[in-house]
Formats: C-alpha cells, structure tokens, sequence
C-alpha cells in the first residue's frame, strides 16, 4: 500500500495544507491516505475501527510509522477530503493496469427487475431446506 500510494499524485491532498509552517504540523497526507485505502480495501470504514487498527493491528502500524491518529483526525481528512479520495479510484485502476491485474474497458450493470413466478408452494426457508436434508440423510441411513 504504501509504495502504490507513492507512486499515486497526491496534489489535491497537500494542496489543502499550508507550507508556511504555522499552526500545528498536520499527519503526512500520503499516510493518511494509506491507512484510509487500507481501511477500505480490508472493510474498515469507520474512524474509531481505524484508529483501533493503528493501534492494534502491525499492518496499520507500519503504514503510519507506529503514529496513531485520532479517530476525529481521521474523520475529518476523509470528510475534508472526500472529492480527491474517490479521484484516487481512477489511480488505483491505472496502478492495477500497469501490474496487469485488469484490463481497461467497458464495464455495464444491468438493474432490470424480472418478477418471479415460483410458487408459493416451492418457495422454502433455510430451516424447511435443512430439515428436509436431515430427513433423506436419516432415511438413507436407514436403508
């Protein structure tokens, strides 16, 4: 993750940081941006379930340098960096096409909605399937 966030363009994400040295220093934006694409490709998505990784998990640990940024921290990156995070996905695709994990082209998803036409009869909970399976197993058992 963090040798992909290096070689990913960061400007939107320094941008938004002030240079001149005043006010306190600010968590380096390349390793927040790693720990949040980290938190989101391993379906972490809350702050406080980040902040709880910084602190516990040795995958976290090494993207942040053992630092443990706050969950409000974290919150307010995302939050103030929203825009530029879901920039990041075309970022990732590129990364990908280039370690040829996938091919670019057209991607189409159909939301048709077909009504079904089971019956009633032969619609059945997975408790009605697990007991009809216990049965024939019992009466094979049995043979």
């Amino acid at each position: 993750m963090i040798d992909a966030v290096a070689d990913m363009n960061l400007d939107a994400f320094y941008a938004a940081y002030r240079a001149d040295g005043h006010g306190r220093a600010a968590y380096e934006p390349s390793v927040m941006v790693a720990v949040v694409l980290y938190a989101f490709a391993t379906n972490v998505r809350s702050a406080r379930a980040i902040e709880r990784h910084c602190r516990q998990d040795v995958a976290y640990r090494v993207i942040t340098g053992n630092l443990v940024p706050d969950h409000v921290t974290i919150a307010r990156f995302i939050c103030r960096h929203e825009r530029a995070l879901a920039d990041l996905f075309s970022e990732v695709l590129r990364l990908c096409h280039r370690a040829g994990l996938v091919t670019p082209g057209v991607v189409s998803i159909d939301g048709t909605r077909i009504a079904g036409n089971a019956s009633p009869e032969v619609n059945h909970t997975f408790d009605q399937i697990a007991r009809e399976i216990l049965a024939e197993a019992r009466a094979i058992d049995e043979a």
